[in-house]
């Protein structure tokens, strides 16, 4: 999957952002480690200029690429609309099966991209990371209240009895179109593949990522408020 600019303001709009959090560049101020106007490659991007390490990342990106936009699917057919849907279906039939074995997807799918996240060296995939969890925190009791859980390491958890415990209307409002939490998660997900898409082609093509360090600041990344 392409992520594009339309899509990612499409999510955007859809998640009803900003989202409050620190901005990217507040969280790079706070990181002492990374020097904003400096060694901006190596912190934000993890770019090294060593083919051998190079290599590696960049298959590190190619599968981070593809666990986001797993994970944006399986979100997606949480909210998808129309007259055959999982909660509609669940409603119809009061089998809530097909829920319950999204949301099993959607977890070991999100634990996969947090666990990418959480391997790169990368400043700004830490910054997602960061801001996966904050969703997460903004939704712990409805989440938890349907069976959903999540470890102190970031990581989900599901719990199917409590799951089918719980009616299709709680459901559908903590998963489904009519809440906030997918939406976000696509979005924050939509971000996550870009990001990995453009570092990937950038250890294909052998050049630098670098740019204007503040303009992409200001203009590509600072949209949490």
């Amino acid at each position: 999957m392409r992520i594009t600019t339309q899509m990612i303001n499409e999510g955007a709009r859809k998640a009803g952002l900003p989202i409050q959090g620190n901005s990217l560049l507040n969280y790079l101020k706070k990181d002492k480690s990374t020097s904003l106007f400096g060694s901006m490659n190596e912190n934000l991007y993890g770019i090294t200029g060593n083919t051998s390490v190079d290599s590696v990342k960049k298959s590190s990106y190619e599968k981070l690429e593809k666990t986001a936009n797993k994970l944006m699917d399986i979100v997606e057919s949480f909210t998808a609309e129309g007259e055959k849907t999982l909660f509609s279906n669940a409603k119809e039939t009061g089998n809530k099966e097909q829920i319950i074995q999204t949301a099993k997807s959607f977890v070991d799918s999100y634990n996969n991209t947090i666990k990418q996240l959480k391997s790169s060296d990368s400043t700004l995939d830490m910054y997602y990371k960061e801001m996966f969890d904050e969703v997460m925190n903004e939704n712990k009791g409805v989440l938890e209240s349907i069976g959903i859980t999540q470890s102190s390491k970031g990581t989900l958890s599901l719990d199917e009895t409590k799951m089918t415990d719980a009616d299709v209307d709680t459901l559908e409002n903590t998963l489904g179109a009519s809440g906030i939490l997918s939406a976000k998660i696509v979005f924050l997900a939509s971000r996550v593949s870009a990001n990995a898409q453009t570092n990937a082609n950038t250890y294909s093509n052998l050049y630098s990522a670098s740019g204007d360090i503040q303009s992409l600041l200001n203009s590509k990344h600072e949209w949490w408020g």
